[in-house]
């Protein structure tokens, strides 16, 4: 309940802890999101691979999505039925190292296959920033791919394709 300060912090379910394979559980520096059915989202990373941590708040259940290939990342509600994840490229050893996307339309229960976007990432990774705002999505990160000294604002209307809209120095 939100009474204008924080709870008393809870143990996470056994099926939400990170296996012993997995060995940790990382948020990167996003933020949740509430979607339209009344669930909250947390992105997550653990082993390689992205994934949200589902809070239904009508239920007070908490679950775990399936997990695509990645590291940290947001979410971003596309439109009342798509979610669209953008995720970190953890792999150095890529000709073109660029973001994976990844889209619900389940409320993310399930993500589909994490494909490579047009979206620039540096060797080595770094956090791009993704906010949905009238079913656009609106980018920035970083222009080149081994320095990290500009910043692109990109927006997509569906996750697929992305149009170059500025250039901060």
């Amino acid at each position: 309940q939100i009474t204008g300060r924080w709870t008393q912090p809870v143990q996470l379910p056994q099926g939400l802890k990170p296996t012993p394979t997995e060995q940790f559980i990382g948020s990167g520096h996003s933020s949740g999101i509430k979607v339209s059915n009344n669930t909250t989202l947390f992105p997550f990373y653990t082993g390689g691979k992205a994934y949200a941590f589902k809070y239904n708040i009508s239920s007070d259940m908490w679950t775990r999505s399936n997990g695509v290939i990645g590291g940290e990342g947001q979410i971003a509600q596309l439109n009342t039925t798509h979610l669209y994840f953008n995720i970190r490229n953890n792999n150095r050893n890529i000709e073109e190292n660029l973001r994976f996307g990844s889209f619900s339309t389940d409320f993310g229960r399930t993500w589909s296959l994490s494909k490579q976007n047009s979206l620039m990432e540096p060797i080595g990774g770094c956090e791009g920033s993704t906010i949905d705002s009238n079913e656009t999505l609106l980018y920035s990160g970083v222009v080149e791919p081994t320095i990290r000294s500009h910043l692109v604002l990109k927006t997509s209307k569906d996750g697929h394709t992305w149009k170059y809209k500025t250039t901060l120095i």
